[in-house]
């Protein structure tokens, strides 16, 4: 064994990759299929958009563990890492709001994510003796996310709680 790490972290972040257009309300306007007196399209404005007055960052919070091993005279390295994601706080429609209402259901921190994996890699690193020289990487890894938390839908073609994030439905043949 030529090195031996073991590593561990943890971490919370605001993710602000999240549009800015859901703190204002607005108007979506164009123009109509109706033609007016002039012959020209009719310019129309619809129904504002309904927004919830508390909605913040999501929440991601990661976790992580690995290690990290050289041996065979540092000619072989292996990092192995587990990890762990998850998003609070997650912005999903709110539920509730009847269909009269006349506009979409507004978005607010009603949800969550989680996302749990692994990683492997390995490296082989040789120099023969006449000065030829190989290096050889792999990698291997798998996640899966999760929706934790989404409301009370259950249909298969929408989010529900539960959900793999990915998943395929379809009929066996």
């Amino acid at each position: 064994v030529g090195s031996l790490k073991f590593r561990g972290s943890y971490g919370s972040i605001g993710d602000q990759s999240v549009s800015s257009g859901l703190y204002i309300s607005t108007l979506p306007g164009g123009q109509s299929t109706w033609i007016g007196a002039s012959g020209q399209r009719v310019n129309q404005v619809g129904t504002p958009t309904v927004v919830s007055s508390d909605i913040q960052w999501q929440d991601v919070v990661s976790k992580n563990l690995g290690v990290d091993l050289t041996v065979l005279k540092n000619k072989l390295s292996v990092s192995f890492d587990l990890f762990e994601r998850n998003t609070n706080n997650m912005i999903v429609p709110q539920e509730g709001i009847p269909l009269t209402l006349g506009a979409g259901a507004p978005l607010g921190n009603y949800g969550a994510l989680s996302t749990r994996g692994w990683e492997l890699t390995v490296d082989f690193n040789h120099t023969f003796k006449n000065g030829l020289h190989i290096f050889a990487r792999g990698n291997l890894s798998d996640a899966k996310s999760i929706l934790t938390s989404y409301g009370s839908g259950t249909q298969v073609n929408s989010n529900y709680n539960g959900k793999d994030i990915g998943e395929i439905w379809g009929y066996r043949t």
